[in-house]
């Protein structure tokens, strides 16, 4: 496992060894001398350096551990002057991996984008006839041509790309991500921003067809500047699959003449697996959140979603049969207008649930932050705790957080600081021989505090004290459990449920007992201690 390095500065031997002999260009790079596991970094100078060229993967690796890799000078072993943004200007693709297998590029350094590609004029990432091929942070300014082709890939992956066409009028179609005649690929953890007005193209921040098979989207956020677009845009479009697609945990905004923010289509016996996304359209005039279309493009399951439409459909299909069961615990949100869902035929909300459809759903404001990619606005959010436990299929959010025990709709687990506890309750008091068939203890409030529970011992001890009934409101308690003539110790916490969560800890203790009946000849008690 060698490392290589490329750098259109250097001046020694041009054979790739080291930096001071670093090939002086990608044409220059003998890929015969690189094999499985070995690494080419390119250099972006102290600040930034510009390759007017393609890089074209001329080799493979063997294995996912043995796999060819480029990645940028800010990560090798020697980055002092070689740290700077990579960027490749020009050509008809930026980076090409083309009938190569296990090809890897990684374009980040300590979580800082480090590798740009722009003014490429057909893809600025082609990745085409391979398999297992990862390009992994990368950034793209795709303004003249699609951000990515995977076609015929097998078992690829995007991830954690950042792709943009800025504000423009290109009749350029300026797709970000478009996929074909592969499976098994992944398309991950990428924000992708659209702003192309032109109203000749169709274009789509994310577009699968033509037998793309068993296809995951997840943890993506697409969107497009300030609402931009046109009529014929879809953000995702999937369509003609045989298997499934699974795509959960996204963030999918549309443009402002966006009739169809998702549209899924066609499948050929495959299902669909819509899961804990949130999907907004931003058309007025009459936009679909999601659109599931075509007699045969089958749903396995709508779950844990929040749609929102101003003055549309959240939800559409022509299909009159969709398994009732699998379109639940989503949250339907119709800014304007009665009808929420249209499955064969219009619904309100009402008729939506009675045709069997989201038993468990919301139809309300999902009470989002739009500027904070749709987080939830605070706790009180009402799809927090509201969606239904998937951890069979997946068990994290967008973030990466692990889904709670109650799980959230939408793309997001509301996981914040645990709730401060209470004080231990104050002036706690057991009263000592003044009932014959009880113990009463009293406390007072502690502020915040929702519920209380009493603990008992026979040693000054709450460590080993045993706690008498659940968890309640009050701030009285009777212990009828006490035994005449034993001396007790008394504890009571507070809590902020009547799970006991948040709890307090133990209060300061307080001794009670309880006395026998007065013995019926001298009317008198006897208190042994």
């Amino acid at each position: 496992m060698a490392n290589w390095y490329v750098d259109n500065a250097a001046s020694g031997s041009n054979n790739g060894t080291s930096w001071v002999n670093a090939w002086e260009s990608f044409a220059s790079i003998a890929w015969g001398s690189v094999g499985p596991g070995d690494a080419i970094y390119l250099s972006g100078g102290s600040v930034t350096k510009t390759y007017n060229e393609t890089f074209a993967f001329g080799a493979g690796g063997s294995s996912l551990s043995s796999m060819v890799n480029l990645d940028v000078g800010a990560n090798s072993l020697s980055p002092s002057g070689h740290d700077g943004q990579v960027i490749i200007n020009g050509g008809s693709y930026g980076i090409d991996i083309y009938n190569r297998d296990y090809c890897a590029v990684n374009g980040s350094s300590e979580g800082v984008y480090k590798l740009h590609l722009q003014n490429q004029t057909v893809y600025n990432v082609r990745v085409r006839d391979t398999s297992y091929s990862h390009v992994d942070n990368v950034s793209i300014a795709n303004t003249q041509s699609r951000g990515f082709q995977v076609q015929t890939g097998q078992h690829c992956r995007i991830r954690g790309c950042d792709i943009r066409t800025g504000n423009i009028s290109s009749n350029s179609q300026t797709d970000s991500i478009y996929l074909q005649f592969g499976n098994d690929n992944i398309v991950e953890n990428n924000v992708i921003v659209l702003g192309n007005t032109t109203s000749s193209q169709h274009i789509d921040a994310i577009q699968a067809a033509n037998n793309e098979d068993r296809l995951t989207v997840r943890g993506n956020y697409l969107a497009w500047t300030n609402g931009r677009g046109n009529a014929t845009c879809q953000t995702l479009i999937i369509e003609d699959f045989i298997d499934w697609c699974r795509i959960y945990n996204n963030v999918i905004v549309g443009c402002s003449e966006n009739y169809l923010t998702v549209l899924l289509k066609r499948t050929f016996g495959g299902l669909y697996y819509f899961w804990n996304n949130i999907v907004v359209s931003q058309d007025v005039t009459g936009g679909t959140a999601v659109w599931i279309d075509g007699l045969n493009a089958e749903i396995g399951a709508v779950q844990n979603n929040i749609l929102v439409a101003p003055n549309g459909y959240p939800i559409r299909t022509y299909q009159s049969i969709v398994p009732t069961s699998k379109v639940d615990h989503n949250c339907l949100y119709r800014v304007s207008g009665s009808d929420v869902s249209r499955i064969a035929s219009p619904r309100t909300w009402a008729q939506h649930q009675a045709a069997g459809y989201d038993a468990n759903g919301i139809n309300v404001d999902p009470e989002y932050n739009s500027a904070d990619e749709y987080r939830p606005l605070d706790a009180t959010a009402p799809t927090i705790d509201a969606g239904m436990d998937l951890s069979g299929n997946f068990t994290t959010d967008r973030d990466g957080e692990t889904r709670s025990a109650l799980w959230d709709m939408g793309a997001y687990e509301s996981i914040g600081e645990a709730p401060e506890a209470p004080d231990p309750p104050a002036n706690v008091s057991a009263t000592d021989g003044a009932h014959t068939d009880k113990v009463a203890i009293t406390w007072d409030a502690s502020e915040g505090a929702t519920h209380y529970r009493v603990y008992r011992n026979t040693v000054d001890n709450p460590s080993t004290a045993t706690p008498l009934g659940l968890w309640q409101t009050g701030l009285t308690y009777d212990d009828t459990t006490a035994i005449v003539e034993i001396v007790y110790y008394y504890w009571v916490e507070a809590a902020l449920s009547d799970a006991g969560a948040s709890a307090s800890g133990f209060s300061s203790s307080d001794t009670g007992y309880r006395v026998a009946e007065p013995d019926p000849v001298t009317g008198k008690t006897i208190m042994i201690c």
